[in-house]
Order: structure tokens, then sequence, then C-alpha cells
């Protein structure tokens, strides 16, 4: 989504996206091992798109460059990283 907001940043990050799937194990698995997960969650991620929100948490004024999908996971990310500023 590309929006008109103009406003100054202190810093510009331009670079990756992504949605992270986390899940969690009880213990390493070992060479060629399946085991269960333990448990789940998801997120927005990517170095950029990490730096971003770093950024606006430590009080700084940022803005994210580079290409979201148009989907689920595009759109969802989009609306953390709005949330976070």
């Amino acid at each position: 989504m590309i929006t008109d907001d103009k406003k100054e940043v202190d810093v510009l990050c331009v670079g990756q996206t992504s949605w992270d799937l986390i899940f969690a194990v009880a213990r390493q698995p070992g060479d060629n091992e399946k085991i269960a997960a333990t448990g789940y969650a998801n997120c927005g991620g990517g170095p950029a798109a990490n730096a971003a929100v770093t950024v606006a948490r430590l009080g700084g004024r940022a803005a994210f460059a580079g290409y979201m999908d148009l989907d689920l996971y595009g759109e969802t990310h989009y609306r953390e990283l709005r949330q976070e500023g």
C-alpha cells in the first residue's frame, strides 16, 4: 500500500519484510529427527521492518520502504507497522 502521508523522519528503513512463523520445541531435534512443536506464534518481521519498529519504540520517527504483498499476511503486517508508528 502506498500512502501520501508526508512527515519528517529520523530513519528511513529500506528493505525486507517477512511474516514470521515461530514454533517452540521442548528440545533441539537430532539429525534427521522430527519432533512435535509445543507452541506456536506468528508476527511481522524482517530486517528493515524490525529496524523501523525499534527506532519508533526508542522514540524516533521511523519510516519503512519495502515490498509487502496484498494478502492476509501483508495486510496484517502493514497494520502492525502502523500501530507501532
